[in-house]
Order: C-alpha cells, then sequence, then structure tokens
C-alpha cells in the first residue's frame, strides 16, 4: 500500500507566494516540508499544481530580475553575485565575442544565442551608439 500524499489544493498558493518573492524550487520543497523528488511528482500528477509552478517560476524570474533593474546604480549591490544567481536559476549564460578588437558581452536570457547583429539592433541606439 503506497503512503498517502502531503499535496493539498490549498498549497498552491504558498507556493505560489513564496516564488513571487524569488523563491527557487529548493526553497518550496523545504518550506513544505517535502522533498524536489515529491514536488516534482505532484507536477505530473495534478496538472494544476504543474500550472502553479509554471507561474511561479515565471514570477520568480521577474522578481530577480526586477532587483537586477531597481539596484543599477546602487554602489552596495553585488552585481557579480546577482549576475551568477541569473545563470544558475535561470539558463543565463554569458559569452565574450571580438570583434574589430573591441569584446561585446552577450548576457543572453534565451537558450538559443543572439548573433551579432541581433545583439547590435536589440541593443544600439537609434545612431549606432549605446541605448540608455
Amino acid at each position: 500500500m503506497a503512503r498517502p500524499t502531503k499535496y493539498r489544493p490549498e498549497m498552491k498558493n504558498e507556493v505560489l507566494s513564496m516564488m513571487q518573492e524569488g523563491a527557487s524550487i529548493q526553497e518550496v520543497s523545504a518550506a513544505l516540508g517535502i522533498c524536489r523528488a515529491s514536488l516534482y511528482n505532484w507536477k505530473r500528477q495534478y496538472p494544476e499544481f504543474l500550472d502553479t509552478i509554471k507561474r511561479g517560476e515565471s514570477c520568480s524570474q521577474a522578481w530577480w530580475e526586477r532587483q537586477g533593474r531597481q539596484n543599477l546604480k546602487n554602489r552596495n549591490f553585488n552585481n557579480h553575485h546577482w549576475f551568477r544567481q541569473m545563470c544558475n536559476r535561470f539558463g543565463w549564460r554569458n559569452y565574450i565575442r571580438r570583434h574589430n578588437s573591441e569584446q561585446h558581452r552577450f548576457a543572453l536570457i534565451h537558450k538559443k544565442p543572439m548573433t551579432e547583429k541581433e545583439w547590435i539592433a536589440r541593443y544600439s541606439g537609434h545612431n549606432g551608439g549605446p541605448s540608455l
């Protein structure tokens, strides 16, 4: 006989609330008193829980991005730590390419790398200078 599940539908609100504050899957699992494997099993077994996790992951990333954006001018903000968090949590990548002896840093949000033309089009101002 299988053990009864600890899953309760009202847990969705707690999960979403935590992830809206930037919590990771590991933090959520610990707060619920379960292992990560149980959380992944719940995602497979309960479609509404899967939807909550997907929305939560989006909210968590938005929270972390907002922290970076709001602290751009804060000298005490550890941008290297923030960038490592973004890489580890959300799969951001850091590529350095050389072009005309200049370094262009590509911080990628998506798995598919941007071409140099895409990057220039996205991050350049109307006159070719930096977009501020």
